[in-house]
C-alpha cells in the first residue's frame, strides 16, 4: 500500500513537471546574420539599418571592433545578459565581441561584451559591470529609442576600441620585454662563453710559459765539459807521436 502511494506521488510529480515544461516558452536564437545587424522584427527603419550595417562593418575592418546590433521581439523571461553572451559567443570574434540587444517597448538597450581580451588585460569584473551600467544609463537618457540604440552602440564601440588598444599595447610591451630579455640573455651567454675561452687559453699560455721557463732553467744549470786527460810521454817527447801499427804490403797471387 505504501509502495503504491509513493509510486502515485512520483507519477503525479513527473506529470506536473512535463506540463510545466510544455507551457514554458522556449527561447529561439535568431539565425546568424549576413551583416552586423539582426532585426527579424523589422523594427529598424531601412535607412537606419543600412547605416548601422555600413558603420559596424567599417569599425570591424578598421578598428577590430566586432559589434552586433540585435533586435528581438521578446526575451521570453531569459536574462538579457545571458542572451547577449550566447549571441556574442556564437556569432562574434572569440577575442573580443560586443552586443547591443534591444527589445521594442522595453526600458532600453542592453549592453554586453566579452572575449579573451578582457581576461588578458586583467579587467576587473566589477569595473566591467560599472562600465556596462554607465553605458546603459547614458543611452536611456536619450529621448527616442533610435537615439538610445545609437548612444549604446557608440559608447560600446569606444569601450571595445580602448580594450583592443590596451591589448595591442600590452603585446608590444611584452614583445619588447621578451626581446630585451633575449638580447640580455644572449649577451650574457656570449660573455660567459668568451670568458671561459679566455680563461682556458690564458691558463694554457701560462702553463706553457712556466714549462718553457722551467726547461730553460734546468738546461742552463748543466755544464758539458771534456774529461781531463794526461798525455803519455813516448820516447822522451813532450807529446805522443806516431803509431805502433805495422802495415804489410805483401803481394798476393
Amino acid at each position: 500500500m505504501r509502495l503504491g502511494y509513493i509510486f502515485f506521488c512520483l507519477a503525479f510529480f513527473l506529470l506536473g513537471s512535463m506540463l510545466q515544461a510544455e507551457e514554458r516558452p522556449v527561447f529561439r536564437l535568431p539565425p546568424t546574420p549576413k551583416s552586423q545587424v539582426s532585426d527579424e522584427t523589422k523594427w529598424l527603419e531601412e535607412k537606419d539599418r543600412v547605416m548601422w550595417e555600413s558603420q559596424l562593418a567599417k569599425w570591424k575592418s578598421t578598428d577590430g571592433v566586432d559589434l552586433f546590433l540585435v533586435i528581438l521581439p521578446s526575451l521570453q523571461d531569459v536574462s538579457p545578459d545571458h542572451v547577449a553572451r550566447v549571441i556574442g559567443e556564437k556569432w562574434g570574434n572569440p577575442d573580443l565581441c560586443g552586443v547591443v540587444l534591444y527589445v521594442p517597448e522595453s526600458d532600453g538597450p542592453q549592453v554586453w561584451w566579452g572575449g579573451t581580451v578582457s581576461d588578458r588585460v586583467s579587467q576587473d569584473p566589477r569595473a566591467r559591470q560599472t562600465m556596462i551600467d554607465r553605458i546603459e544609463r547614458r543611452s536611456r537618457s536619450e529621448m527616442s529609442d533610435a537615439e538610445q540604440i545609437g548612444s549604446a552602440i557608440r559608447e560600446l564601440s569606444d569601450t571595445m576600441r580602448v580594450l583592443n588598444a590596451q591589448w595591442k599595447q600590452s603585446q608590444i610591451l611584452r614583445d619588447k620585454w621578451n626581446q630585451t630579455i633575449f638580447e640580455k640573455w644572449t649577451k650574457q651567454r656570449f660573455f660567459k662563453r668568451t670568458r671561459v675561452v679566455i680563461i682556458v687559453a690564458g691558463s694554457i699560455l701560462v702553463l706553457s710559459f712556466i714549462g718553457v721557463l722551467w726547461w730553460r732553467i734546468k738546461t742552463h744549470k748543466k755544464h758539458y765539459l771534456f774529461p781531463t786527460i794526461s798525455p803519455q810521454r813516448r820516447f822522451g817527447a813532450a807529446n805522443a807521436g806516431g803509431s805502433g801499427a805495422v802495415v804489410s804490403l805483401a803481394k798476393t797471387r
